[in-house]
């Protein structure tokens, strides 16, 4: 049986700005650094950059070794997690955190150093009820922020930014949950049809396959979030490759923008519905389909946008989402 060793220190719940902090190990002060991931001040070129504030829905708290002795973990949500214990593949617990702070990372010494830790041997354990709920998303979409500016796109800033990450957190979990695929994807009520033409005009694949259409949404490669400021409630641009094997195309990039962010609203899904039509424009689908067909086209309310919303409205009341409640 592999010996324990246990490595305490208590950090401060507000994570405000870069700076050393002091911490204690057996008795013996060490330093280590923590900063606010979406600080008011931070730079466009951090704020924008996928390798500084990119994150995997599926690993929005994370922890991550940057060399032999350091280690990094990330919190891209706003929760605060308490009782935090970083284990590796062998449940040897490496460290123990008071208190994980919203929006915040933590860099931290490893004494002694561990070189024969990879990075997906480290494993994040909280009986925390947010953190186990984090962690039921199994969607591996990448998410970053644009520094796309000028016409109907607005300026992302940290607040905007903070924003989505607490949209995705919800958003990845809906699509995650089985109650979306089973009562709601493939419920007759909702019509998904897709009146696209190839370029001789034929009609493509009316009938949308439902399976096919989950897969392409579970496994959508990335999200780069802009924000709309006049004209329109939400934009959704791709660059794509046409699919003959499927009804929409295939995405390499997209850039979605939404305007609004009442996501909240107990009696209203407005909102999951622009951002479900985003996704669907974003997955290949013009408004010809009943994927990103508009609001004022679909006065029933049996496209894919109401369908989403539907459902999200649903988790939202019976508060089964990670955050059913603004944070903001």
């Amino acid at each position: 049986m592999v010996k324990q060793f246990v490595l305490i220190f208590v950090l401060v719940a507000v994570a405000c700005g870069q700076s050393p902090d002091s911490g204690v190990i057996d008795s013996m002060p060490f330093r280590f650094e923590r900063e606010s991931l979406f600080a008011d001040s931070l730079a466009d070129s951090i704020l924008y950059s996928q390798k500084e504030r990119g994150f995997f829905t599926n690993r929005m708290i994370v922890a991550e070794r940057i060399d032999s002795a350091t280690v990094l973990i990330s919190n891209f949500t706003p929760a605060q997690i308490p009782a935090v214990t970083l284990l590796s593949s062998d449940t040897t617990v490496l460290f123990l955190i008071d208190s994980l702070a919203p929006f915040s990372r933590l860099k931290i010494p490893l004494e002694p150093p561990l070189d024969s830790l990879v990075p997906e041997q480290f494993v994040l354990v909280s009986d925390d009820s947010t953190f186990r709920k984090i962690n039921e998303i199994t969607v591996p979409w990448f998410v970053w922020f644009s520094s796309h500016f000028g016409g109907k796109w607005g300026k992302v800033t940290p607040e905007i930014a903070k924003k989505h990450c607490a949209l995705m957190a919800n958003f990845a979990w809906l699509v995650s949950d089985s109650t979306f695929r089973r009562e709601y994807l493939f419920d007759s009520t909702y019509v998904l049809l897709n009146n696209r033409t190839n370029k001789a005009g034929d009609s493509v694949n009316p009938v949308i396959d439902r399976n096919l259409l989950f897969q392409r949404l579970a496994t959508h490669r990335a999200f780069q979030f802009g924000v709309i400021q006049s004209g329109v409630a939400g934009l959704g641009v791709w660059k794509s490759v046409d699919d003959p094997g499927f009804v929409g195309a295939f995405q390499q990039h997209s850039l979605l923008g939404l305007k609004y962010f009442t996501f909240y609203e107990q009696n209203s899904s407005y909102a999951m519905r622009i951002l479900a039509h985003e996704t669907g424009h974003i997955m290949g689908f013009t408004h010809a389909s009943t994927i990103a067909i508009d609001d004022r086209d679909d006065p029933d309310r049996t496209g894919f946008p109401s369908m989403v919303g539907n459902c999200y409205l649903r988790l939202l009341n019976e508060r089964k989402l990670p955050f059913p409640d603004d944070p903001f």
